[in-house]
């Protein structure tokens, strides 16, 4: 599933054999135009989709849609959804959240949606279905994106764990029910694109794009120096360890997601890296031993 820059669609995609091959199974594009032409016309966006299984046991992707041509003051952003039972057929897209917002990475956690949004905002879906999602406060970091864990702790108290990028400085939090009071604690290195889950034995475990300088390169600049990343993540402590640097590179990359699928842990994320021997930038997944 991905998007790309300036004028992108969303394309979901599917394998039968653990991975190998695959195919495309939907495309969709902004509910503001006809079709995948006038929307690549009107330079508007679908971005940085995300795929999880709601509390209706339905397939649940979402994007943010975006003006590439206009201020978000004049175009906000709004984030949009789309449901489906079997993964090929697929509902017309749904707005979620308040206009203007960027709902990031959902978690569903005893049939309730979890996002902590653009800037911090404490975003739930109650109704199973994911098809509203409301404000229900602030987290107390004006980050951007996110990724939450639940996990049980000894106590029989399920937690929430979360990474969010921070400007020059990643914060991880934790939180107890009803999940509107973080503790956060900075881990000293900027991050990009972060997704995290917990192994079965309780470790937690993240994807990032990491940067060698101290902040992040502007906009516009190409990406060397910058690494496609598996850490070791304690939220208590506040640490972060790399322990596997995938293969990646080139002007874009990482933005990944993970699964624990039959001991491996999979990971799926975008490169540039082999542009240079005359492929497009693409798509890639590793099943990693841990």
């Amino acid at each position: 599933m991905f998007g790309s820059g300036g004028s992108g669609t969303v394309r979901v995609i599917r394998s039968g054999d653990e991975g190998v091959t695959w195919e495309p199974v939907a495309l969709f594009t902004s509910p503001r135009v006809s079709d995948a032409a006038d929307q690549k016309k009107k330079m508007i966006d679908l971005r940085d989709p995300k795929i999880a299984v709601n509390g209706d046991r339905e397939l649940m992707v979402t994007a943010f849609d975006c003006n590439t041509r206009e201020n978000p003051e004049k175009y906000p952003f709004q984030t949009l959804a789309w449901f489906s039972p079997d993964g090929a057929n697929w509902s017309c897209p749904h707005e979620i959240g308040d206009a203007g917002t960027i709902i990031w990475r959902i978690t569903w956690h005893q049939g309730k949606g979890y996002s902590l949004a653009y800037h911090g905002g404490i975003y739930v879906s109650t109704d199973g279905s994911g098809r509203e999602f409301r404000k229900v406060g602030d987290c107390g970091v004006a980050g951007s994106e996110s990724a939450v864990v639940f996990w049980q702790d000894d106590e029989l108290d399920w937690i929430a764990h979360a990474i969010f990028r921070y400007s020059s400085n990643a914060h991880v939090g934790i939180a107890y029910p009803p999940y509107t009071d973080w503790e956060w604690k900075a881990l000293g290195v900027p991050i990009g694109g972060p997704d995290m889950i917990a192994l079965p034995d309780g470790r937690m475990v993240t994807v990032v794009r990491l940067y060698d300088g101290h902040l992040p390169p502007p906009i516009g600049c190409p990406e060397y120096g910058r690494t496609t990343s598996l850490c070791w993540v304690d939220p208590y402590h506040g640490t972060m360890h790399e322990f596997l640097t995938l293969p990646a590179g080139g002007r874009g990359h990482a933005y990944g997601g993970l699964a624990w699928h039959d001991g491996f842990l999979w990971v799926v994320y975008f490169s540039a890296h082999e542009v240079w021997q005359g492929k497009k930038q693409s798509i890639y997944l590793a099943k990693v031993v841990l």
